[in-house]
């Protein structure tokens, strides 16, 4: 039978999506297991506590969401304040006028899609 105290250590590593090596590394060094026994009882452990898993890690993902998709609408908002006072950005070596501004606008407007798409779907869960 498996220790609630190493059962919740696991999953507490696992939440904050420390790798499996590692976790493994540490099992074996704390207990007598050896790596195969250790592997297969850390992909049980996740297995059976998924959903647990995944709802601990919700709250950091929506917060995440959230600052992405507010970052892009900064990002969008400012540069189409100041493509329309005539500001021209230069990306890199492309010297074409207002590609710059175009392509910091689709960044900005792709991070809050995806941001917005992502909380949006977490939130539906």
């Amino acid at each position: 039978m498996i220790d609630e105290a190493i059962k919740s250590q696991i999953v507490g590593n696992l939440v904050r999506r420390r790798s499996k090596n590692s976790i493994i590394t540490a099992l074996c060094e704390s207990s007598d297991l050896r790596w195969v026994e250790a592997k297969r009882l850390v992909d049980e452990i996740e297995e059976n506590n998924s959903l647990e898993i995944y709802s601990r890690q919700k709250p950091f993902m929506i917060i995440l969401g959230s600052m992405i998709a507010l970052g892009g609408c900064i990002l969008s908002g400012f540069i189409l304040y100041e493509t329309l006072t005539g500001l021209i950005v230069f990306v890199g070596i492309v010297p074409i006028p207002y590609f710059g501004n175009i392509f910091l606008f689709g960044l900005g407007l792709g991070m809050l899609i995806g941001g917005s798409r992502g909380v949006i779907k977490l939130l539906m869960d």
